[in-house]
């Protein structure tokens, strides 16, 4: 049990952080972005504005939640004949996903024909190009994420592709892209933080430094909880909730999920968000979990931190 911390190269964090990428010095960029930001004017130009680049290429992704190996193969014919030296994946976590197996399929074309079961040893990337990682949802953590999850619809199974190499070299995390999200889904999906912190907190996977990653995560979180109520587009508010989402990203990637995520994960087939999911199972966890005394004393040494009575 060896403890480590594996990262992006850089972080930027902060309203209008994308102006950082106007030192990105790169020759051609494929942005791969949602149809919903294709289709809004302030958000193209505030991304072409933005972006230090000889040619930039918008790619829309196919795929409606997790992308299969066939939804990868239009985008990937794109790549090909775009030939960029830089992708940046602008969207929510499962926009950054497909990026990550776009980018490993355009730096080892060879990988596009193997099944998902085989995909388990990605060879290094960057051969090609870097990659940056811009999420406009708060929750996922898959912009500090060393994994891209790949639906196979055979088994219409979640299969987890790890490489730390997935790792961006560059994290933005811009608010402007998050404040016009309905109150209702920023909610949902700020539960999702919390039970990457909470079960990563418990559990038996020992790491210090994500310890307190967790501890910090959650108390961003339970401070700011009635300002997010209040006014869901206040752009200080929501890049604390984003910065609070990228450290339970970490505690997700070093220690993993518990029982409330094995349960979550199931609920997407009957139409039931992620983030809901988790208000459903994760007290219920607790209860189950807290029969261990030592998981107990966890539990106990958040709420202390947090100041939650119970």
């Amino acid at each position: 049990n060896i403890s480590q911390f594996n990262n992006p190269s850089r972080i930027i964090h902060g309203p209008r952080s994308i102006l950082s990428l106007k030192g990105l010095q790169a020759v051609k960029v494929a942005v791969l972005i949602s149809g919903s930001i294709k289709s809004d004017k302030a958000k193209i130009e505030y991304i072409e504005e933005n972006i230090n680049c000889h040619e930039i290429e918008f790619i829309v992704k196919p795929w409606a939640s997790e992308p299969e190996l066939k939804d990868i193969k239009r985008p990937l014919q794109e790549l090909n004949r775009f030939k960029p030296d830089c992708i940046v994946a602008i969207g929510g976590g499962s926009l950054i996903d497909g990026a990550k197996l776009l980018w490993a399929f355009y730096e080892h074309p060879h990988l596009i024909d193997n099944s998902p079961e085989d995909l388990f040893k990605i060879p290094d990337l960057r051969g090609k190009c870097r990659f940056v990682a811009i999420p406009t949802t708060i929750g996922t953590g898959s912009e500090v994420s060393s994994s891209a999850v790949l639906l196979d619809n055979k088994s219409g199974k979640k299969i987890p592709i790890v490489t730390n190499d997935f790792l961006p070299d560059i994290v933005v995390l811009d608010p402007f892209f998050i404040r016009e999200i309905p109150k209702n889904i920023i909610i949902s999906t700020i539960i999702d933080a919390c039970s990457h912190s909470i079960e990563g907190f418990v559990s038996k996977i020992n790491n210090r430094l994500i310890e307190y990653f967790a501890l910090l995560s959650l108390k961003i979180i339970f401070t700011n909880m009635h300002s997010i109520l209040e006014d869901s587009s206040d752009e200080n508010t929501l890049s604390d909730f984003q910065y609070s989402a990228m450290l339970a990203g970490w505690v997700q990637n070093h220690c993993l999920v518990g029982l409330s995520h094995a349960l979550a994960h199931q609920m997407g087939s009957f139409n039931i968000s992620h983030g809901i999911a988790n208000c459903i199972f994760l007290s219920e966890s607790i209860i189950f979990n807290s029969k261990e005394e030592s998981t107990q004393r966890k539990y106990d040494e958040i709420a202390n931190h947090c100041n939650i009575n119970y």
